[in-house]
């Protein structure tokens, strides 16, 4: 559903997407020259749908609002449910979460590594 939706400039979540993307190119220079479309076509690698690089950080609120709301329950603490309140407690109960470079998601190990945070393979 998130590929359909993010692929398809007709729908909503794709709208959402651009407007994030061209929010993003105000502040990052590294992002001159590039246009939306070309981002949205690399979110598919070797024809297979890479959902991690579409995750905003609305979507991610999104995403543990529902989970939470279809488990009954809340998945962590935090004080409100503001998208970057979410996200960053999400990302920072992840870091948590790691004990050994083996436990780091492959793109997020891919993202660490161009940041030189971790050294290249």
């Amino acid at each position: 559903m998130l590929q359909d939706n993010s692929a398809n400039p007709a729908r909503s979540l794709a709208q959402e997407l651009k407007v994030s993307f061209e929010g993003q190119k105000k502040n990052r220079p590294e992002f001159n020259g590039l246009d939306f479309f070309d981002v949205a076509a690399s979110w598919t690698e070797n024809e297979v749908f890479k959902v991690e690089r579409v995750m905003t950080k609305k979507i991610i609120r999104d995403f543990v609002l529902a989970i939470e709301d279809g488990v009954g329950f809340t998945m962590f603490m935090r004080g409100s449910n503001n998208e970057n309140e979410v996200s960053s407690v999400l990302l920072f109960r992840y870091f948590d979460f790691i004990e050994t470079e083996e436990d780091i998601y492959p793109s997020f190990k891919k993202l660490l590594q161009q940041l030189e945070i971790l050294e290249g393979q």
